[in-house]
This record gives structure tokens, sequence and C-alpha cells, in this order.
């Protein structure tokens, strides 16, 4: 895992990050992602995950994926605004018990190849929802 402070000037406003599976190497996942609010709609959030996938692909991942739920509107056209994919993730075993919301994830291919579908492997949803509320 990569974590980045994300600045304007001298003011941290944000945050970014990649991680990996160890079942997928060749996939980056982005992290915690987010721009302080009074800091958004300039760009500053576009800039940033255009930095977060180059960098991804600098350390010679060939995808960038991430989730997110249904509620994110803003995160979804920012996403889409960046050519990623999008599709529905729905593996009943990987069901959260605390969050009753669809997800998404969003696939975009780091080495001009056309990217593959998740095709609902598993993320381990589950498993880090119920150690948070433990």
């Amino acid at each position: 895992m990569d974590y980045y402070i994300v600045y304007n000037g001298d003011v941290p406003v944000g945050v970014t990050g990649i991680y990996s599976y160890h079942e997928y190497p060749e996939t980056a996942w982005l992290g915690w992602f987010g721009i302080l609010e009074k800091y958004r709609n300039n760009g500053l959030g576009g800039t940033t995950l255009d930095k977060t996938i180059e960098l991804a692909q600098k350390k010679g991942y060939t995808d960038f994926r991430l989730y997110t739920d249904e509620f994110a509107k803003d995160a979804h056209r920012l996403y889409e605004s960046r050519g990623l994919g999008k599709e529905l993730y729905d593996n009943s075993d990987d069901k959260d018990n605390f969050i009753d919301a669809k997800i998404f994830i969003y696939s975009k291919s780091l080495d001009n190849k056309p990217v593959k579908k998740w095709d609902n492997k598993i993320l381990g949803l589950k498993e880090q929802s119920n150690e948070e509320h433990n």
C-alpha cells in the first residue's frame, strides 16, 4: 500500500493511494481517495486521479480499478470522465452485512489492451466490514 497526501500549495487538501491484492498482483486498486469539500470542483480531484493512475502505470500495473457505492454520484462522474469502465459488483458470497447499497467497480487498462471485467471475483468486502464492526 502506498498513500499520498494531496497539497494545494502548502495546504494538505486530500489523500490518494494505491494497493494490490496478493491474488491479483497485476491490478492496482485506488486506496483512500478524497479531496476536502471546499477544494472540490476546481479540477484538483481529476488531476489527483490522473496522477494516481500514472503512478500505478509507472509501477508496472496493467490494470487500475476501484470500487465505490451507488451514492457517490460525483465520484462516478469523475471516474467516467477519466475513461474508467463501470460494472456492478454483486458477489453474494461477499455481501456486506452493514451496508445495503449497490457496489460498482470501475476499471481501466494501463497497457493499451482491453481491460478485463472484474466479473464478481471476491474483493473481501464482507471480511473488511466485519473487522471494522467488531
